[in-house]
């Protein structure tokens, strides 16, 4: 073959390789932006389910001694709620958001037999003070372990995350 004719395949090589290497570079790089894309909207949306789910913790705070219409309506909401949006929020997060929800729902029972077992064996007895220093830790857990939970999951999760982009 003439040289004319090699130069020419090199040429040819050389514009095809350039040519895919550009391709290449610009679609890991337009895949990348598409990535980071989809994770801000995922954090934007993870921050605002982690707000309303701290938001309900409030409301549950302030159910748990209301009447039981009251009571069943607001954990209904919030279980609805729940169930919308729990792949949003850290595992974590939805355990200690499923048991505040149950404690709330339950705590009226509870503490009903705290006042009745106060009655019955006297306020002072082993059993009352063990049903009440229970009340107390349930009491807790509604109204700040869930809290607690998703601060934790937010300064540690989310800011990490955002940090890693900018």
């Amino acid at each position: 073959m003439s040289d004319a004719v090699i130069n020419g395949i090199f040429v040819l090589s050389g514009v095809f390789l350039g040519g895919l290497i550009s391709w290449l570079t610009s679609f890991l790089q337009f895949r990348q932006e598409r990535l980071d894309k989809y994770l801000f909207v995922l954090l934007e949306k993870r921050f605002e389910v982690n707000q309303e789910a701290y938001l309900f913790s409030e409301e549950l705070k302030s159910i748990i001694h209301a009447n039981e219409a009251d009571r069943n309506t607001t954990i209904g909401k919030i279980q609805k709620w729940y169930n919308s949006n729990h792949l949003y929020l850290s595992p974590s997060v939805r355990m200690t958001f499923k048991e505040s929800v149950f404690e709330a729902g339950t705590y009226y029972l509870r503490l009903d037999d705290y006042r009745s077992t106060g009655r019955e064996k006297g306020w002072d007895a082993k059993e009352t003070k063990q049903k009440r220093d229970e009340l107390i830790e349930i009491f807790r857990k509604i109204t700040s372990e869930m809290q607690s939970q998703i601060e934790k999951d937010i300064d540690e999760g989310y800011w990490r995350k955002i940090n890693r982009k900018v």
